[in-house]
Formats: structure tokens, C-alpha cells, sequence
């Protein structure tokens, strides 16, 4: 992740505005807005935490402040920037602009009022004639300033587990508390369909967390369930809270991104079949239609009027039914109109071909990504930890080897009762907060051996592909990952 950093500067009237008080700036991504953040006085700002890219992909505008628009023209481009991973996380990016306003409080040109005509004055009345009063002057009314309107986007991120830099996500929430638990449970349902950063007392992001869909937490059930399975007299409820570390997040965004690719390939190659279609269509039609021209015949014009039914919808040629001069004429006339047709589908099927081979390469690279990832998966021998919270206690560590999972959790320090249920999947980073009870009765404490299940990791694969996917990032995201 990278951050963007800098300041903006505004003129009105070929004057420095000098205090920007009220004015945000907006991030853009792809064209959507991602963050809208309000900048000081001096213009300065900081944005949230926003992935990287090494493509000009981001840009920035700015909502002048109650009083401003921007003006029509502008003193200097405002070209879009890539935001590249640095050595240093996150990395920074200055970004400085400057921006024309124009004030919407112009005074405006008094019309002088007409000269009015002196009505003659009646005589003087012997009466002492009363004063006219002096009227008072109406106070002009103070407006009120309007504080600037700004999205929720002006507040990207939140920190809630203050714990050493070494601390990864994994060992924070094995040593969460149930105030903890419960601060990030109440923050991820009020943000719905957005994710949580989760950061280190260093301001360091150690993953995201996020309120499940109802989708998302069915496959989260389906994760677990190999899992949990044997554990007697234990329920899930709910599934509360799913997080991922920056790698599983990263996954997330490529899978999508893999996804979204395979969209737009499938729908690529379907233009491009059309397409090709339409050009053999059109090269048979050109190639009756000059037989016929060459070596004009009843028969041969049966087969070019045929061909050339199938390329145009309505022509002269269509309804001629024996060779004469006119239908000749027809026929060299539509020769021409559909050579330039035919040049036309030809250019645009080369760009089409361009940008198909840049989207396979594209869907390559993300699969390849994909695919690394589920081999480490199959070959890594990965804990799987879990933990109980309403009373701290550790049920123990099952093992994930190579897709099946060996090993039991313990419930003896458990008490029956309502619980949260923290599945932590170690190495591949996923975490599984879910609300569960515990209602043993007379049964054991200790579940007994999981059984294989090789289909976790294909599980775990479609957990991971929408948790963290939203719809401000799909617009991209970009919302925010």
C-alpha cells in the first residue's frame, strides 16, 4: 500500500487564495472517486492508505470551498500518476497542483433608477405639517458558513490493535481480549461492505477485516467445518468477522482482478468471432458479386445475388432475376460499398486482436499468481490455531498438511455457553472470527480426529476470492484495498 501526500494551491482573479479552509481535494482511480480528503488552510493533505500501481492510474481534483467554483480555465494540466511500491512501506507519493476559482459573490452593476417628474406641489396648508419619520435601516443578515459535504471516504482507515512492530496478525489475534473482540466486531457491522484495516501501535497495516456477506459467510462455514468437525456439543451460530494479512489481501484483489479478466477476455473473443464471421461473409459476397461482374450470366447472378443476401439486408441487386446492363451496374456499385465495409471490419478486427492478446497476457499473469499460491498451499504444512474469547482460553493447534488436516482443539477449559469461535489459518493468513455455543452436557470435552478434506483449499480459494472485494473497488477497487 502507498500513501499520496503534497498540497494544492488555488488563484482567484490572478490572486493567491491564501487561506483553502473548507476545500477538499478528491483521489480518483480509473476515473472513481476512491477518497475524499479535506486539505488545510495552506492547501497541504494526506491521503489514506490506497494501493499501489506502477500505471498513471490515480488523479486528483479539488471542491473548492463554499464561495468558489473552479473556473473554466485551468493555469496547468493535472495529469494522472502511478503510485509505486517504495522501498519503505507504505510509500510515499508528492503530488503539488494548482487550480484557477472564481468567487461567486461578484458584485453586481447597479442600474441607475430613473429620473422620476416633479409632481407640482399643492398650496401650503396654514397646518404645521408633520414630520415624515426616518425609517430604520434593515441589519443585513450574517450568512452562515456551510461546511463543506464529505464522505465517509475522509476517514480511510482505523487503528485498533496498539501491539509491537514484530507482531503479526495471526499472534494479534490469539492474544485479543473480548473488549478488543468486541470494539472490532461493533466497527466492521457499521461499515458495511467495506474493510477494516487492522495496524500495529506503529501505525504499520498488519490486514484487514471485514463483516462477511451472507455468501462469504457460507463459504466460511464450509471452511470450517473440516475443522470443527468432531468437536462435541459445539455449534456455529454466526460467522462474525473474516481478516486476512496483506498477502491474503493481495490474493483477494488478484483473484478478482483474474476474474474480472476472464470476463473481459470471454467477451473479446466473442466480438472477435462475430467479427470474423462478418469479414468471411463479406469476402464471399465480393467474390460472387466480381464472378458475376467478369462473366455476367443468369446463373452466376443467382449465386452472387444469394451471396449478397447474406451481407446487406436491402439493395437493387437483391430483386434482379436475369442479367441485364442495370443489374451489372447494381452489381459493381455493391462491390465498392462492400469493399469499404469490409476495409473497415478488417482495421477494427487488428485492434481487436491487439487488445485480446494483451488481455490473455494479462489473465496469464494473474493466474500464474493464483496458481503459485495454491501449490504453496498443497505443499506447505500450515497450523491451523484456534482460540476461544468471552474468557481467554487456547483450545489448542491442528495441523494442515498438504490439504488434510490431522489433529484436535480441546474445550476442556471452556465452559458451556456463548462464545467467539478464532480460527486463525496460519502461514496462508486468513483469521475466522464466528459466534458459537458450547452445550457439551455429559459428553467429552476433547473432539476427536478431523477427517481429510482435500477440498479446503478449493474452499478457502472461494472465501478469499470476494471477502475482501467490494464494490468501491470494483470500482477497482479502488473502493479502498
Amino acid at each position: 500500500f502507498g500513501a499520496i501526500s503534497g498540497s494544492v494551491t488555488a488563484t482567484t482573479d490572478a490572486a493567491p487564495v491564501s487561506d483553502l479552509s473548507g476545500s477538499s481535494i478528491t483521489i480518483l482511480s480509473g476515473g472513481t472517486a476512491v477518497q475524499r480528503i479535506a486539505v488545510a488552510a495552506d492547501g497541504t493533505f494526506t491521503s489514506g492508505a490506497l494501493p499501489t500501481t506502477s500505471t498513471d492510474d490515480y488523479s486528483i481534483s479539488l471542491e473548492p470551498a463554499t464561495g468558489f467554483t473552479l473556473a473554466d480555465a485551468q493555469p496547468s494540466t493535472n495529469p494522472a500518476f502511478a503510485l509505486p511500491r517504495g522501498v519503505e512501506s507504505p510509500s510515499i507519493v508528492d503530488v503539488t497542483r494548482s487550480f484557477a476559482l472564481t468567487s461567486d459573490s461578484a458584485t453586481p452593476t447597479p442600474t441607475p433608477s430613473p429620473t422620476p417628474t416633479p409632481i407640482p406641489s399643492p398650496a401650503p396648508s396654514p397646518s404645521t405639517p408633520s414630520p415624515t419619520p426616518t425609517p430604520t435601516p434593515t441589519p443585513t443578515p450574517t450568512p452562515t458558513p456551510t461546511a463543506p459535504s464529505l464522505d465517509p471516504v475522509q476517514q480511510p482507515y482505523i487503528a485498533f490493535h496498539q501491539r509491537p512492530d514484530d507482531t503479526g496478525l495471526t499472534d494479534v489475534f490469539s492474544g485479543i481480549s473480548e473488549s478488543e473482540l468486541a470494539t472490532l466486531l461493533a466497527t466492521a457491522a457499521g461499515t458495511p461492505n467495506s474493510a477494516v484495516p487492522l495496524l500495529n501501535a506503529s501505525g504499520q497495516a498488519l490486514g484487514l477485516a471485514q463483516q462477511p456477506t451472507p455468501d462469504q459467510a457460507a463459504a466460511a462455514s464450509r471452511l470450517l467445518s473440516p475443522v470443527v468437525a468432531g468437536i462435541p456439543g459445539l455449534t456455529v451460530n454466526q460467522i462474525s468477522l473474516t481478516a486476512f494479512d496483506l498477502e491474503g489481501a493481495l490474493l483477494a484483489v488478484q483473484d478478482g482482478r483474474a476474474q474480472l479478466l476472464d470476463q473481459q477476455l470471454s467477451s473479446q473473443l466473442t466480438d472477435v468471432q462475430k467479427r470474423n464471421a462478418r469479414v468471411a461473409t463479406l469476402n464471399t459476397a465480393i467474390s460472387a458479386l466480381r464472378a458475376y461482374v467478369a462473366a455476367p450470366a443468369d446463373g452466376s447472378l443467382a449465386v452472387a445475388v444469394t451471396a449478397a443476401g447474406a451481407a446487406v439486408e436491402s439493395h437493387d441487386l437483391l430483386s434482379a432475376t436475369s442479367d441485364s446492363p442495370e443489374a451489372r451496374t447494381a452489381a459493381a456499385s455493391l462491390v465498392a460499398s462492400l469493399r469499404i465495409e469490409l476495409d473497415s471490419v478488417t482495421n477494427t478486427q487488428q485492434m481487436d486482436m491487439l487488445r485480446l492478446a494483451s488481455l490473455s497476457n494479462k489473465r496469464n499473469e494473474a493466474f500464474d499468481m493464483m496458481t503459485d499460491f495454491v501449490k504453496k498451499m498443497q505443499d506447505s504444512r500450515s497450523s491451523i490455531i484456534g482460540n476461544m474469547r468471552s474468557t481467554p482460553v487456547s483450545i489448542g493447534t491442528v495441523q494442515w498438511d498438504s490439504g488434510a488436516i490431522t489433529g484436535r482443539f480441546d474445550l476442556a477449559g471452556v465452559a458451556d455457553g456463548e462464545h467467539h469461535l478464532i480460527i486463525s489459518f496460519d502461514d496462508i493468513g486468513l483469521t475466522v472470527v464466528a459466534a458459537v455455543s458450547v452445550q457439551r452436557g455429559e459428553l467429552a470435552a476433547t473432539g476427536a480426529e478431523s477427517t481429510a478434506a482435500p477440498w479446503v483449499g478449493a474452499a478457502l480459494l472461494a472465501l478469499g476470492a470476494g471477502a475482501l472485494i467490494v464494490p468501491s473497488l470494483r470500482a477497482r477497487r479502488h473502493v479502498h484495498v
